[in-house]
């Protein structure tokens, strides 16, 4: 009997530790949650790595910049291809969209390695419109 008093006490911890790895990630005060915030935002995060060509300091954070941002731009798209009824023939609407609308909320070269970058996009109910099939309402 008291032996499944310590073994329900050691699972409860466990389950209350892991339990406390699903919070939010935050680094320095920023959230990296990403998907849907409401009907009207999507985030996405991204860590971009530099190419095997840059040389310079300069060259390799562009570099991972710009990886980070590509990725981004992906994820969104990938996340507004799925609302969309006909998800064949949207595609260059859908990079038109996020083009236009996407913006870099923060962005860390961290360790002189990689790029964290948070981007957005945000559009007044930019989900119903997707899912509705309205995307070109967007681009006008």
């Amino acid at each position: 009997m008291k032996y499944s008093y310590i073994i329900i006490v050691i699972f409860s911890l466990f389950i209350s530790m892991s339990c406390k790895s699903a919070e939010k990630t935050v680094y320095n005060n920023v959230n990296f949650n990403e998907g849907w915030v409401n009907e009207h935002k999507f985030i996405a995060t991204s860590i971009g790595y530099p190419n095997g060509h840059a040389s310079t300091k300069e060259d390799i954070k562009t570099s991972a910049f710009n990886a980070a941002l590509a990725l981004s731009k992906v994820k969104i798209e990938n996340a507004f291809a799925k609302e969309l009824p006909n998800k064949k023939d949207e595609n260059n609407e859908l990079k038109n969209i996020v083009e236009k609308y996407i913006k870099v909320e923060y962005s860390s070269f961290v360790d002189d390695r990689y790029y964290q970058i948070k981007t957005t996009v945000e559009y007044n109910n930019l989900l119903g419109l997707l899912r509705g099939g309205n995307i070109k309402k967007i681009l006008n």
